[in-house]
Parts: C-alpha cells; structure tokens; sequence
C-alpha cells in the first residue's frame, strides 16, 4: 500500500523503536484505560514519536490494523502495525 510507504518514510528519520517504547506509549496515550486507541490517540501517539503522519494516512491505516473492527486497536494490533511499518522502513531506500 502506497500509504504504507510514505510513513515508512517518515519513521525513517524517527529512530529505532523498541516494543518496549511502543508499549510505553500505548499505556501512556491510553488515559481511558480501555485497552485500545481510538484514531485521536493513535495521532497522539504518532506526534509524540515525532512522526509526521496526515488524517488520510492515519485513517487508512487504522482501518488496516484494526482487525476486529471495532474503530479502535488493541495492543496487538498497534504492535503488529509497526512491526509492518518497521519492516517496510528497513527495507526501503533511504530519502536523501
């Protein structure tokens, strides 16, 4: 996916993140304490990371990690979405 790609990119730049800083910002973002996080405090989570990411992006991708569809995700999924995103990063030609 091309929006896949474009955030690749910008995490380029973000520098290497563990699951245990993922982790962190999971529980951090999640002040309701209900386990996910809605598409506001995913773009909560993604500006903390100092990640450029716009509302197209973000809503494309949530709609693609959120597997149970419940317009929310859970930490498994907000863990597999940037593993995916990692993945693409790693093996994507460096932006000059």
């Amino acid at each position: 996916h091309e929006f896949i790609m474009k955030l690749a990119k910008s995490m380029q730049g973000a520098g290497p993140l563990t699951d245990n800083m993922l982790r962190r910002q999971f529980v951090t973002i999640d002040k309701d304490n209900s386990g996910s996080l809605d598409i506001g405090e995913l773009r909560t989570v993604f500006a903390n990371l100092s990640i450029d990411i716009d509302d197209s992006t973000l809503q494309k991708l949530l709609l693609l990690a959120d597997g149970d569809g419940s317009n929310a995700i859970e930490w498994p999924e907000f863990k597999r979405m940037f593993q995916v995103v990692r993945t693409v990063a790693k093996n994507s030609p460096k932006v000059m």
